[in-house]
């Protein structure tokens, strides 16, 4: 944020002029000095100032001249006028100008000191304002831009495995009576692709579909979105707008990472869901809305009891409908299938005329355990799609089998640089990776195993690909 402050000081006396710029040597303020009329109006035209402070009486043309002058070209807004005279008639045409302050002489430093700093501390909150308003048109671009008007298109999921199709089955009941439901899965597993499955297998098909990323949305402005606001009801709401809620009305509002809702927005988001209805920041007006609401978290649900991540009556709430998507690992009989599509999907895409994967790499996927889930499986087959010209099989297998097995710690060595600081960081993501493994990879029971939070871990993965981060 820009915060230079800068202040044009005006007086026909070169001692207060040295005197002013000596007083305010060491203040946050960048200083101009101007001797007379002529020399101020030189300097104002060329450069851009925030404050003029000048004295009343100037040679050939007083600080009544200039101030008229600067204001009406609207060089600057805030002028202070510095005056020995007790005349009214100046003071009263001064105010109707525009001036923001009068200092008499003789004045104390101090005096002058205040009334500068008054309008410095104006021009600091305009610009907080102007940059949370920024902010908010930014952040309000970008959750619009999440909201899918479906065109009547399904959105199937790959896959005929057992556990999937009876979460499949619970979710057209779930679709077909409009109920709130959580569904919970590893990062990877499809959570969002399912709650587009519910929306498109039910009466609301062809409503809008709104997902909203709640790690996405700072906390400042998630009631400002989600119910709208009028305006003038804050700093920077310039215009009425209604909220996501409304906007959804009909249709599906699909909470991605509920457990990322502050909690002291919890409390209102369950009432809307009791009571569908939604009143704007700033209005009277309550807003009758009809909206489903899906919320998704990659948490155990054993740790949502926790009420540091989700207060307990959301959670029950939420929770009466649960839908758990199986990890990639309980699902292998679908790799085959998924593979094919996966390969079909990007061939087509980047125009690629690419044989599919043979027998010896399909066992080894069918094999792996797949810690990043369809997600990562879809990220290998984009990287075989694309370099299979240039990739040989001996650096598919390393990297096959380094970083989606975590096995054959003899082949670690393959994957090191010596010398580098890459040594150490291959051998973090190895030693998560078999830690992964051993608990089954429960992200909470790892993270405690290797003395990490949750989150610590989580972002670990993130951060290396194995995991997709949040949008931001």
């Amino acid at each position: 944020m820009e915060a230079t402050f800068r202040i044009l000081f005006v007086d026909d006396d070169i001692y207060a002029l040295e005197n002013f710029r000596i007083e305010f040597k060491n203040s946050p303020y960048q200083i101009e000095l101007a001797e007379g009329y002529d020399s101020a109006i030189e300097k104002i035209q060329k450069n851009k100032f925030n404050l003029l402070v000048t004295d009343l009486v100037l040679p050939y043309k007083s600080g009544l001249d200039l101030a008229r002058f600067v204001l009406e070209k609207n060089y600057l807004e805030n002028v202070i006028l510095i005056t020995g005279y007790g005349d009214e008639g100046v003071i009263e045409e001064a105010i109707k100008l525009g001036f923001k302050d009068f200092i008499r002489k003789p004045y104390e430093t101090l005096e002058l000191k205040n009334s500068i700093e008054k309008i410095y501390k104006n021009f600091l909150l305009t610009l907080e304002n102007e940059e949370l308003k920024k902010r908010l048109q930014e952040e309000n671009k970008i959750l619009r831009e999440h909201i899918v008007n479906q065109d009547g298109g399904n959105f199937e999921i790959i896959g005929k495995n057992k556990a999937l199709d009876d979460v499949l089955r619970k979710a057209q009941i779930i679709a077909q009576y409009s109920n709130s439901c959580l569904i919970q899965g590893e990062s990877g597993t499809g959570k969002e692709l399912l709650a587009k499955y519910i929306h498109t297998h039910g009466r609301r098909k062809g409503a809008p579909f709104i997902p909203i990323n709640c790690a996405a949305l700072s906390p400042s402005l998630f009631e400002a979105e989600l119910f709208g606001f009028v305006k003038g009801s804050f700093t920077g709401a310039n215009e009425t707008r209604p909220g996501l809620f409304e906007l959804a009305d009909n249709g599906v509002l699909f909470f991605d990472e509920i457990t990322e809702i502050p909690l002291s927005f919890q409390a209102k988001l369950l009432r809307v869901i009791e009571y569908q209805k939604v009143r704007r920041i700033g209005d009277n007006v309550w807003h009758k809305i009809d909206v489903q609401i899906i919320g998704s978290t990659n948490r155990p649900l054993e740790e949502l009891q926790n009420e540091k991540f989700i207060r307990k009556d959301l959670f029950h709430r939420m929770a009466t409908l649960v839908l758990s998507l199986p990890p990639l690992r309980e699902r292998k009989d679908d790799i085959p299938e998924l593979v094919s599509y996966f390969h079909r999907k990007y061939s087509k895409l980047y125009e690629k005329n690419v044989p599919a994967p043979n027998d010896e790499l399909m066992n080894k996927l069918i094999e792996s355990e797949w810690p990043g889930n369809i997600r990562q499986l879809s990220n290998f087959m984009k990287n075989y799609v694309l370099f299979y010209d240039i990739t040989s099989k001996r650096e598919f297998d390393k990297w096959f089998s380094d970083e989606l097995t975590g096995e054959k710690e003899e082949d670690l060595t393959f994957r090191f640089m010596n010398g580098t600081i890459a040594e150490l960081e291959d051998a973090k993501l190895w030693l998560i990776s078999k830690v992964l493994k051993k608990y089954n990879f429960n992200q909470s029971k790892a993270a405690r195993h290797l003395g990490l939070t949750y989150v610590g871990l989580h972002k670990i993965l993130v951060r290396n690909g194995i995991l997709k981060g949040r949008r931001r």
